[in-house]
């Protein structure tokens, strides 16, 4: 049995989730990021990402989540290619301490870029995935103790823009 897109989505969010809460519990800083990215390319150009930190490490997902609908198939034969694209990415970078409150963060990932297939009965499939290396840099600014933004560029990850809230920072408890 197949799992949709969006399952695999949720489900892989949890797993990063669940592991960095646990981490976060051992007396360490951990926090969350939820923002927008752009990708290159044409017709599946912007995209959601989720991301999170343990201390110094950083590791965060992005996908543009697309797929086809049923007004695609009204112009597109079943079995042809759609102009969009799905793109996914995982990042794994770590946190250089710059100022206070003030960090940057070197970036490198893997993704793969899909080409969607229209089929029969509001289906699609993704087929012939193009595999690459995503390169980039990202900086964390705190504007309270807990709230910040992450701005972030690379390529072909071109931007992202995401909130940041943190939950737990028992750093000083650490000897």
């Amino acid at each position: 049995m197949l799992m949709s897109l969006r399952v695999k989505y949720w489900l892989n969010c949890w797993v990063l989730v669940s592991l960095m809460f646990n981490s976060g519990i051992a007396f360490a800083q951990f926090d969350i990021s939820l923002g927008v990215s752009a990708y290159n390319g044409s017709n599946s150009n912007f995209g959601f990402n989720a991301g999170a930190s343990i201390r110094k490490f950083y590791l965060d997902f992005s996908s543009n989540l697309k797929g086809a609908s049923s007004e695609l198939e009204q112009y597109y034969d079943p079995g042809t290619r759609s102009e969009n694209h799905l793109i996914v990415i995982f990042n794994a970078g770590y946190n250089f301490h710059v100022k206070k409150n003030w960090y940057l963060i070197p970036e490198i990932g893997f993704g793969s870029r899909s080409d969607i297939y229209v089929r029969h009965n509001n289906r699609y499939s993704y087929e012939n995935p193009r595999y690459f290396l995503n390169l980039g840099i990202a900086s964390r600014f705190f504007i309270s103790k807990d709230i910040g933004f992450l701005i972030g560029c690379g390529y072909p990850e071109l931007g992202k823009v995401a909130l940041i809230y943190k939950l737990w920072d028992r750093t000083d408890k650490i000897k």
